[in-house]
């Protein structure tokens, strides 16, 4: 994300919220946020089901609502999280087979929330 790790590149250290986001580094943002998603086995490798499975989670509101804590805090108005909600729904509405929560609804869901301005400027 253009910052070396313990590394700022003077004594202020590393500029906060906004200053990170501009059209250079914004695309590698949102490729890494496609990585984290995805679970792509090269950076990252887990299951996002059996993560979900784990904590119980088997139905939408809870999906959205446990990856909301995760992402954010939980820290999101009731309009985004219906917002949430209602895509996720879409999603499920889409398809007809199997189970609601499939591993490419869920990193969809994650890579919407990772990419909102509240994520990004968390």
């Amino acid at each position: 994300m253009g910052q070396e790790l313990f590394n700022p590149f003077d004594v202020s250290g590393w500029p906060q919220n906004a200053e990170w986001i501009n059209s250079s580094t914004l695309l590698n943002r949102l490729n890494f946020m496609n990585a984290v998603a995805t679970g792509n086995k090269r950076l990252f490798d887990y299951d996002l089901v059996k993560v979900m499975e784990s904590a119980n989670v088997n139905t939408i509101e809870k999906a959205v609502d446990y990856l909301l804590g995760l992402l954010l805090d939980g820290e999101v108005s009731e309009e985004e999280r219906n917002i949430y909600i209602a895509y996720l729904d879409g999603l499920v509405g889409s398809a007809t087979s199997g189970n609601v929560l499939t591993k490419d609804r869920l990193a969809s869901l994650v890579y919407l929330v990772m990419s909102s301005p509240d994520y990004q400027l968390a």
